[in-house]
């Protein structure tokens, strides 16, 4: 069994207890939790360098973290969330998987922005990260306020969206300006014959 299987087989189980995800079945979950995650993967593999550090927000049940993971084992990670539950899950797969520079963090996320160090007051976070992936987190105003200052400059929000993309980065358009933060790509793929995907790569320029 592979980690991306061993993955989902936990997540359908854990489901039973707790609600981590709609889909119940090892099939479905397969498709919208595993290989939804894994859709981009071809074309966004050029930003998660080595040792590149990449924080997922909202991580929820772990798509698209944990398949990213395992998918770009050589890169560090940081899983957020604020719900203990999930938490506790992420961290479960982690060990079991033994995936290595993998963190599970229990934090709102505009907590975590603005964690600082006791002895010296410097924001702990600031400009740390290369990558911040978000799925079904907030829309798009929201996390570019939230990705933008954890992002080293250069770096990338991977934003995974659906087909009012447009709308939201409309909606957008002010805080991206006074952020610095610019669309570069707007990637469509489709998971089944009925169901498209959309990802946003915006930088911070």
């Amino acid at each position: 069994m592979t980690n991306l299987e061993k993955y989902n087989e936990m997540l359908v189980e854990t489901n039973k207890a707790f609600n981590l995800t709609a889909h119940k079945t090892q099939e479905r979950s397969w498709i919208f939790n595993v290989q939804d995650s894994l859709l981009f993967n071809d074309d966004i593999r050029k930003f998660f360098k080595e040792n590149a550090d990449i924080i997922d927000l909202g991580s929820g049940s772990g798509s698209p973290s944990i398949p990213l993971k395992i998918s770009f084992p050589h890169a560090n990670f940081v899983l957020i969330d604020s719900t203990l539950k999930k938490i506790k899950f992420l961290q479960s797969v982690i060990d079991e998987l033994k995936l290595e520079n993998t963190m599970a963090v229990h934090a709102r996320i505009e907590e975590y922005t603005r964690e600082k160090c006791e002895e010296t007051g410097e924001n702990l976070h600031k400009e740390s990260f290369d990558i911040v992936t978000a799925r079904a987190v907030a829309p798009l105003n929201e996390l570019v306020k939230l990705a933008m200052p954890l992002l080293k400059k250069g770096g990338v929000l991977l934003a995974y969206k659906g087909p009012n993309y447009s709308d939201e980065i409309a909606a957008a358009k002010h805080i991206m300006t006074r952020l610095r933060a610019k669309v570069v790509d707007v990637i469509e793929k489709k998971l089944d014959p009925d169901t498209k995907r959309f990802m946003l790569v915006i930088k911070k320029i």
